[in-house]
């Protein structure tokens, strides 16, 4: 999953152990493997959130992303962080 947040970010609120508790969480996603959350610099305006997790059944794929990108754009929001 990708999300653009806009700049100025304080990094600190992006908590990527949060992301991935929640991730984690999700029934669908296996848990053998750790989720992975990167943080990359893509202009001066904005930062790229790159979260990578691995899914049980990969026939629920579209349900299962789109459960965890609402959560986690909700972690984002309530931190004050504008995602776009």
């Amino acid at each position: 999953l990708t999300f653009t947040i806009e700049k100025p970010a304080d990094p600190a609120a992006i908590d990527q152990e949060a992301i991935k508790d929640l991730v984690r969480k999700h029934p669908n996603v296996l848990d053998r493997r750790d989720p992975e959350v990167l943080l990359n610099t893509v202009s001066s305006k904005a930062e790229e959130l790159r979260v990578y997790f691995w899914i049980k059944d990969i026939t629920k794929t579209a349900y299962t992303t789109g459960e965890i990108r609402t959560q986690i754009y909700q972690l984002l929001d309530g931190k004050g962080l504008v995602v776009s």
